[in-house]
């Protein structure tokens, strides 16, 4: 069991670390500031702490920091935690907006595609029935089928 807590503490104990510290210091600064601290305000800050932990653990991982670089850098992004998720979600949605339209518009040329194979064949059958096929056309001519008897 000391050996399962030691593996956790290893990973995530400086996150945890840096995200405490951090989201003191975002409200000593506002209470520095002179701003009420309202408890909606700290309990969104409380909800949003597993996502700024994950992020946190992502940036450090990227760049191979451990130990207080963790805390440091879980620190930093809970400080700016209303930035960061915000910057996140628009980069979320923008990729997803951005796949939406990419699929839309392949859905809108197929659709063109067959409409205009669609009017494509019309105006082919209407060429040969009024008469009007340029000789190019030789593969959409009526083939003449051999009458019983002959050449079977």
């Amino acid at each position: 069991m000391l050996a399962g807590f030691e593996a956790w503490f290893a990973k995530w104990g400086w996150i945890v670390v840096g995200l405490t510290c951090g989201f003191a210091a975002k409200y000593a600064l506002r209470i520095k500031r002179g701003l009420k601290v309202k408890p909606w305000q700290v309990f969104a800050d409380v909800l949003l702490l597993p996502m700024v932990g994950l992020i946190a653990y992502a940036i450090v991982s990227r760049i191979g920091g451990d130990g207080e670089v963790r805390a440091l850098i879980a620190g930093l992004c809970m400080v700016g935690a209303d930035r960061l998720v915000s910057v996140m979600a628009d980069r979320f949605l923008g990729r997803v907006e951005n796949e939406a339209q990419q699929l839309a518009d392949d859905l809108l040329g197929q659709a063109r595609q067959t409409v205009q194979a669609e009017l494509s064949g019309n105006a082919i059958i209407n060429d040969n029935l009024t008469g009007n096929a340029p000789p190019e056309y030789k593969a959409s001519r009526a083939r003449r089928l051999p009458k019983k008897g002959q050449g079977e």
